[in-house]
This record gives structure tokens, C-alpha cells and sequence, in this order.
């Protein structure tokens, strides 16, 4: 269980690492406590337990918290039967905890500083390891960082109080804050010092702040009182000796970790979108615009270049794509991740990926697309039906002469022949007239429309942009759909992760945070 739990957190910690690599977490500070569900055990059984079925099972660890003067040490002491805790100290300048350990337990590696350690041979306590931490109202920085830094090893968080400060409640809110996964108990201390109705009235402050049926034990260290419950206490915790009793409070525990850390993963990526259909919603939108834009305005001042493209002169790049150009493109991916912003769906970070782009990469295609389209247009220029009308005239200059020509030959010599043989005149009166007008219009008819039907260079090189414009459009929109793929892939990825764990952990969860706060006994 500890190992499984271990590697769960170290799961979500690596996810929350890749969500904030790909800008979907712009805040990790609740990632941060996450080192504190790992479950590492801080006490570790020994082969010198005695039965070698127990050595592998930790024992349970129970932690006495509370404010100044409330009586942990001397409570500590009447627990263990012998003064394992010293009594009468200016606490807040002591910077330790003591631990009542059985001489069977060894200690694994602390990674704090603080721990003073009592050996003992008492077998009814070997499953139960008693911890007497420093004050949590403690002015000293390091007995504060001590106790928080001792929380993720407790699995038993005993909070002790007396008459005279149980109402203080800014203590234990701090402790309850960090650490949500841990059973509580309550004991009222110095019971001989109580007023009547004093542990009526701190249950219904447990009650009011959260904790549901709070477990309240009344003790008293200096006086015989018949209201003590000091041997109810000691008989609760010494339940735990038993192995499976220990182990189920563990495991309580430990599914509250794994709920805990599933709870922060659910928190942070509350809002996250469950595709990339916005983002592309409003791409589309802002790449119409974009077309617009460069079809219309770009076209009109690339107006002096197109002149030169068709006369065949040399056309820097620069003239071709601009940096106004370029900010056009920019400032449309830039729209779109605005207007996919306002939804409040995709994070800053993630559409500032989107957006951003290779000025030298853009200009490079620009300019290749644009020289493409001109080259094509100027290889073949006008339509296809004006390209055929006017191959149709050229061709109409050299044959409608030669057929005019043909027939004025062929008319000569049918009206010699006929006028040799007597049967008519050799040529008709004005046959010259009419033969030149025929010529005219056969070398004028299809040389006027060879002028009319010729295809404008400069007309050619003008749809070479459009076209050019049109072909690097459908690139930038490529590029733009590849990187909302990329984009949604990588939030179909945590999503689907976040899921997984959200199935497996959700039914095993307790019914509510207040369920993990209440310190009632394992088999309630």
C-alpha cells in the first residue's frame, strides 16, 4: 500500500510537472503538498519482532498536538508508565519531538531534524508508536516547521487541549488545513481544572467546525477523578497493537492521501476544455478575416511589384513580403487565441503556443508561394478560352492570308482559262479592288485579334499573387490546424490520465472531508 501510494503521488506529481511544461498550469503551489501524501513510513518493524509475519508491518504512529501548557509531556508519561517526555518545559524553545518507541522498531531515515527517541519492551505497545510533538502556538519558526514537517508520518493525530484554552481554535485550523488525511482524536486535559459543561460545549466547536462526531476523551494527569477517561484513551490506542486494526486505520488513511491528491489534480484542471473545437471555432473565423485582409490589401500594394514581375525584372524578397505582411498573419493567430481566451477555457500559456511563429519560416514560404504563382501565371497566361482564342488569331495571321491568297490565284486562273477556251471573260471589271480588300482583311481580321485577344503580362502576374496568396493561405492554415492537433492531443492526454485516476480512486474515497477528519474508531 505505502509503495502503490508512493508511486501514485510521484504519478501526479509528474502530471502536474508535464501540465505546467505545456502551459496548463500557471500555478504549482498546491502541487507542492503533495510531498506530503507519499506515505512514507517513518517506523519500520524488525526481524526481531516476535512473530516474522509482523516485521514487515510498521507500526502505527500517534502524535500528541496541541497548544502550550495543555499537558501532552505529562499525558505522554502516564500513557508509557514512565517519564519518557519531560514535564515543566519553556516549550517554545524546545526544538524537538519525543517519540516512545518499542525496542523492536527501528527508525527509518527522517528527512527533518527534531526527534528525540525513548526505547521501551512493553509488548502491548510495539504496534503503537507515541509521538510528543512541540507546541503548535509556538512562537519559534522551527518548532512550527518541525510539527507540520512531522505531519505526513502520523497516522493518528491526537489534539490536546485544556479548560482554560479549548475554544482556541487557530491551532488545530492550521494543523486541519495540512493535513486533511490523518484520524483525529480529541482529549480534554487537566480535567481537574474544568468547569461543568466544558467538554459538552468543545464538541459542539469540533461539531460547528467540520469534524462529525469528533472522538473526545476527558483526562486529568494530576488528580484521581472519577470523569476521567484516561483508561478509555489507553484502551482505544491500544487497539491498535493488533495488526489488522493498525493496518485499517493505515489504509483509511492512505485512500484519503490518494483522494487528497486526486482532489488537488480535479481542482487544478477544473475549467480545462474537453477539445480543441473553440480554439478551431475561432481560428476559422479569424483566418476568414485573414484572407480578406491579405487578398485585398496586400494584392493593392504589392500593385508596383507586379509590373516589374511582368516585365521580367529582378523583385527583391522584401518587396514581395513585408513586415507588415507578416504582422497581418501574427495578428490573426493572435485574434484567434484572444477570442478563444474570452471562453475562459484555454490557459494564456497554451494559446500563446499557438500563436506563436517563425518570422524567418513565414517570410520564406510567403515569398516561395508568392513567386511560385507569378511563374506559373506568366507560363500561362489568361484562361484557358482566351489562351485558345488566342492561338486561334496567330494562327489566323498566316493562314487567312495564304487561303485569301489561294483563292485570288485559284479565281485568276479559272477566269484566264475560261477566256482562252471563249467561254467568258478572263477577269471580272474591279476583280483588282476587290481582290485587296479580301487580302486586308485577311492579314487585319486576325491581327486585331491577335492584339485584342492577347494575354496581359501584367494581369497574369496579378492573379500569380492571388493564386500565390491562396496557396500560402492553405499553408498557414495547416500549420494552424497541426497546432491546435498538437495542442488538443497533449489536453487529451492529462484529461485522459486525470480520468483514469478519477475512476480508480473516486469509490474508494470516504463519503465526505469531514468523514476524514473525525477520528471515529476503525470499525465505525
Amino acid at each position: 500500500m505505502s509503495a502503490a501510494l508512493a508511486d501514485f503521488v510521484a504519478a501526479v506529481q509528474a502530471w502536474a510537472e508535464r501540465a505546467a511544461a505545456l502551459g496548463w498550469l500557471e500555478h504549482q503551489d498546491d502541487f507542492a503538498r503533495l510531498e506530503s501524501l507519499d506515505g512514507t513510513a517513518l517506523f519500520e518493524s524488525t526481524q526481531s519482532a516476535p512473530a516474522a509475519a509482523d516485521a514487515a508491518v510498521p507500526p502505527l504512529v500517534v502524535a500528541l498536538f496541541g497548544g502550550t501548557g495543555v499537558g501532552k509531556s505529562s499525558l505522554l508519561n502516564r500513557l508509557a508508565g514512565a517519564d519518557v517526555a519531560r514535564v515543566g518545559v519553556v516549550r517554545p524553545t524546545s526544538l524537538s519531538a519525543t517519540a516512545y518507541v518499542h525496542e523492536a522498531v527501528s527508525l527509518a531515515e527522517l528527512p527533518i531534524d527534531g526527534l528525540d527517541v525513548v526505547r521501551h519492551a512493553a509488548a502491548s505497545r510495539r504496534r503503537v508508536v507515541w509521538v510528543d510533538m512541540p507546541d503548535i502556538d509556538s512562537t519559534a519558526t522551527a518548532n512550527r516547521d518541525l510539527v507540520l514537517g512531522f505531519l505526513p508520518y502520523v497516522d493518528l493525530l491526537v489534539y490536546v487541549v485544556s479548560p482554560e484554552r479549548y475554544r482556541d481554535e487557530a491551532p488545530w485550523q492550521l494543523l486541519r488545513d495540512k493535513a486533511q488525511t490523518s484520524a483525529w482524536l480529541f482529549v480534554l486535559n487537566q480535567l481537574d481544572r474544568a468547569q461543568p459543561g466544558q467538554r459538552e460545549d468543545f464538541v459542539t466547536v469540533l461539531d460547528r467546525a467540520g469534524f462529525d462526531a469528533p472522538l473526545v476523551f476527558a483526562t486529568s494527569c494530576v488528580a484521581d477523578l472519577a470523569e476521567d477517561e484516561f483508561a478509555e484513551l489507553a484502551a482505544f490506542v491500544d487497539q491498535f497493537g493488533d495488526t489488522a486494526q493498525a493496518a485499517g486505520l493505515r489504509d483509511a488513511n492512505r485512500a484519503a492521501r490518494r483522494a487528497a491528491a486526486l482532489d488537488v489534480v480535479l481542482a487544478a484542471s477544473a475549467g480545462w476544455p474537453s477539445n480543441g473545437a473553440a480554439l478551431r471555432e475561432a481560428w476559422q473565423t479569424s483566418s476568414e478575416r485573414l484572407a480578406d485582409a491579405l487578398g485585398g490589401d496586400l494584392v493593392e500594394r504589392l500593385a508596383g511589384v507586379t509590373a516589374k514581375l511582368a516585365r521580367e525584372e529582378a523583385v527583391p524578397d522584401a518587396a514581395l513580403w513585408d513586415d507588415w505582411a507578416g504582422d497581418r498573419v501574427r495578428d490573426g493567430f493572435t485574434q484567434a487565441a484572444l477570442m478563444a481566451a474570452s471562453q475562459g477555457e484555454w490557459r494564456q500559456p497554451v494559446l500563446q503556443r499557438f500563436a506563436a511563429m517563425d518570422a524567418a519560416e513565414l517570410t520564406q514560404r510567403a515569398v516561395a508561394r508568392l513567386r511560385d504563382g507569378v511563374d506559373r501565371a506568366l507560363a500561362k497566361p489568361g484562361g484557358p478560352l482566351r489562351r485558345a482564342a488566342h492561338g486561334a488569331s496567330q494562327q489566323g495571321i498566316l493562314l487567312l492570308p495564304l487561303g485569301a491568297l489561294l483563292w485570288i490565284a485559284w479565281f485568276v486562273i479559272s477566269g484566264f482559262h475560261d477566256g482562252a477556251s471563249g467561254s467568258g471573260a478572263f477577269v471580272a471589271p474591279g476583280f483588282a479592288m476587290n481582290a485587296l480588300l479580301l487580302l486586308a482583311v485577311a492579314f487585319g481580321l486576325p491581327a486585331i485579334g491577335e492584339r485584342l485577344l492577347r494575354p496581359s503580362p501584367r494581369r497574369a502576374a496579378q492573379r500569380g499573387i492571388e493564386r500565390g496568396l491562396a496557396a500560402l493561405m492553405v499553408d498557414i492554415d495547416a500549420h494552424a490546424q497541426a497546432r491546435i492537433d498538437e495542442l488538443e492531443s497533449e489536453l487529451l492526454a492529462l484529461l485522459e490520465q486525470r480520468n483514469e485516476w478519477r475512476a480508480a480512486v473516486v469509490p474508494d474515497r470516504p463519503a465526505s472531508q469531514a468523514d476524514r477528519l473525525r477520528g471515529r474508531r476503525p470499525s465505525d
